[in-house]
């Protein structure tokens, strides 16, 4: 995100690559000023799929157990002893 952010800041203030998309005829002027160039459109693209990542669901480490069956002591971390309350 750091990285789409600093390349968006410097296709915003230099003259780059003409955009990938026609935006002063295809958006309203506001968006066209901040996607004026190539570099800038790959920056927003960049800090877009950074803003996903921390909601992109994590690896499990395994199975869940099947619902209803109890996990033995080992399993939860606690202390009971498999079979006592």
């Amino acid at each position: 995100m750091i990285v789409g952010t600093a390349l968006w800041g410097y296709g915003l203030f230099v003259t780059g690559t003409a955009p990938l998309i026609d935006w002063k005829s295809n958006a309203p002027w506001w968006i066209a000023d901040y996607l004026p160039n190539m570099e800038s459109e790959l920056g927003l693209v960049l800090v877009c799929l950074g803003s996903l990542a921390p909601y992109w669901p994590r690896q499990r480490q395994g199975p869940p157990p099947p619902p209803g069956k109890k996990m033995d002591a080992a399993q939860d971390g606690s202390d009971e002893e498999q079979g006592h309350p």
